[in-house]
C-alpha cells in the first residue's frame, strides 16, 4: 500500500497496480463520462467510474489523471478525472448517484498539476475543455496549460454547500514518486504498458489491504 486517507465514514487506499484488486475497476485507458453502479457492473468494467454503497467495493487507475471521491453517508462515487472524462460530462453523472443535498465528503487523489498538463497544439478536446473551464486553462508560449484540481474544485464549489470534510492530497504525480505517464514518457518514450496506481474506495470499517 501507498497511503491511505479516512474521509468521513469512508476510506481510501492507494496500491501500485502491480497488486491485485478483484473489485470493479475500469481498464486501462477509459476516460468515458458514464458512472455506474458496482453491483451492476460486469467486466470489463468500461465505466469513467463506479457508484457504491457501504457494503461495496470499487476502484479507478490512475497514473497522472484524477481520481476522485464524492459521497454521502451511505452512497459514494470514484471516478477516473481526466481531460477527456470531464469533456464527456462525467461530473454532472455524480449527482444522480449521490444527490447534492446528500454529499458530505470528497477526496481529490494524486494527479498532474496544471503546470506540468501542458499541450502545444489545440485539438477538439483542448478548445471544449477551455470552453467548459476557462479558469482552469492558461496559455503561455504557444503551449496550453490545463489544470484537472481546478476544473474539479471548480464543479465541486458550485455541485454541493454541504461538503464537511474535502481532502485534497495536493500531490502532483509529476514532481512525486508516483507513477506519472509523462514522466514515463519522457524518460522512455511511447513505451506500454506504464505504472499505474489503483485508487480503492470502501468503508472504514472494510479495508481491502
Amino acid at each position: 500500500m501507498i497511503s491511505s486517507w479516512n474521509v468521513g465514514p469512508w476510506n481510501v487506499q492507494i496500491l501500485p497496480d502491480t497488486d491485485t484488486f478483484e473489485g470493479p475497476i475500469p481498464p486501462p485507458g477509459t476516460h468515458t463520462g458514464n458512472i455506474i453502479a458496482a453491483a451492476d457492473s460486469t467486466p470489463p468494467h468500461a465505466a469513467g467510474g463506479f457508484a457504491i454503497t457501504s457494503q461495496e467495493i470499487a476502484a479507478v487507475r490512475t497514473a497522472d489523471c484524477l481520481p476522485l471521491v464524492v459521497a454521502s453517508d451511505t452512497q459514494g462515487v470514484i471516478v477516473h478525472i481526466s481531460r477527456k472524462s470531464l469533456v464527456n460530462t462525467i461530473l454532472e453523472h455524480i449527482a444522480e448517484h449521490v444527490p447534492a443535498t446528500e454529499a458530505r465528503y470528497a477526496w481529490l487523489g494524486p494527479h498532474i498539476c496544471g503546470n506540468h498538463f501542458g499541450f502545444e497544439y489545440e485539438g477538439d478536446e483542448i478548445i471544449q475543455f477551455a470552453n467548459m473551464f476557462p479558469e482552469a486553462t492558461k496559455k503561455e508560449g504557444g503551449t496550453t496549460y490545463l489544470s484537472l484540481r481546478a476544473a474539479t474544485t471548480q464543479w465541486l464549489e458550485q455541485y454541493s454547500n454541504n461538503l464537511e470534510v474535502v481532502i485534497d492530497t495536493k500531490i502532483c504525480t509529476y514532481e512525486s514518486e508516483m507513477p506519472s505517464w509523462r514522466r514515463w514518457r519522457e524518460i522512455h518514450g511511447d513505451v506500454r504498458p506504464f505504472p499505474q496506481f489503483i485508487s480503492i474506495l470502501q468503508t472504514a470499517q472494510r479495508t481491502h489491504v
